[in-house]
């Protein structure tokens, strides 16, 4: 059943997302948009802490508990950490192999993105002329548009069933609410780049917005069909081993390998994720006793 607590947590990570989708837009604004860039580029960067030690220490043990809990055997095959590796994999294939999105947007891209001539947003879309050459290009990449967006909504959907299954979701919330807002505005910078009207970009924020409560409210519905019983059981550790993958790929592949490349601040950036990652091991700790 989906009680209070569960309710409020699945409309927190909505409205983080819509939130997050709209910095770039807010930071264009500001009298110092590098400086603000820089600062939510190193919480950002921290939050792969979050996602680490939720994917490894709460999520992928708890999956591992309801396998093993569940009395099915698989002839030797640790199925947990088996289901953990493929979405992992399966994320990487659609993000990195189909995907070709030019690599890690950066909150300090909206800087880049202010010409002198048009610092307005409005002014920058509207004035801008297409050669016909460019504007076939443009129709080329609205395809890499929207396989990114399904990327990207794939694993909010695994994140979102991850928090919707789990007994403890209180771990899973603050570890998706933490980077929901930096993901969420790094799509929006991407497609800043890409799409010239607004309206568009905000429908595709908000859509987006809703595939972690999706995956959510499916997970709650899972729980609820299956019931109290050992395939119950087995379904739900698969189920939270499998968005533990999604939680190993944004954490190692999304934050802590892409937030150190370009090396600014990376002794800060590496500080607070060791901070966030001991810390939500802590909350994870709490939640067992």
């Amino acid at each position: 059943m989906l009680d209070f607590e569960l309710t409020v947590y699945i409309l927190v990570c909505y409205f983080v997302c819509v939130i997050g989708g709209f910095i770039p837009f807010f930071i264009k604004l500001l009298p110092n948009r590098k400086l603000a860039g820089e600062i939510l580029d190193i919480c950002s960067a921290s939050a792969g802490g979050l996602f680490l030690s939720g994917g490894l220490m709460h999520m992928l043990a708890e999956g591992n508990d309801m396998i093993d809990h569940s009395g099915y055997d698989f002839m030797g095959l640790p199925l947990g950490f088996f289901c953990c590796g493929c979405s992992f994999l399966f994320i990487f294939f659609f993000d990195r192999v189909v995907v070709t999105h030019g690599g890690h947007a950066s909150f300090e891209d909206v800087e880049k993105m202010s010409g002198e001539e048009n610092d307005s947003l409005m002014e920058e879309w509207s004035h801008r002329h297409k050669h016909p050459e460019e504007e076939k290009e443009e129709g080329k990449g609205w395809c890499s548009i929207i396989t990114l967006i399904f990327a990207l909504s794939l694993h909010s959907f695994f994140e979102g069933l991850g928090l919707g299954v789990s007994t403890s979701p209180t771990a899973i919330f603050i570890a998706v609410a933490g980077h929901k807002w930096a993901d969420s505005g790094f799509t929006v910078i991407f497609l800043m780049s890409k799409i010239q009207s607004l309206p568009i970009v905000a429908v595709i924020v908000l859509v987006f917005s809703t595939f972690t409560p999706i995956g959510s409210l499916c997970g709650v519905l899972i729980v609820e069909l299956l019931g109290e019983s050992p395939i119950s059981e087995l379904i739900q550790g698969i189920l939270i081993c499998l968005a533990a993958g999604t939680f190993l790929y944004v954490a190692i592949c999304e934050i802590l390998t892409e937030q150190f490349e370009n090396g600014k601040y990376k002794y800060i950036k590496f500080t607070l994720a060791i901070i966030l990652f001991l810390a939500m091991s802590f909350v994870t700790m709490l939640e067992g006793n």
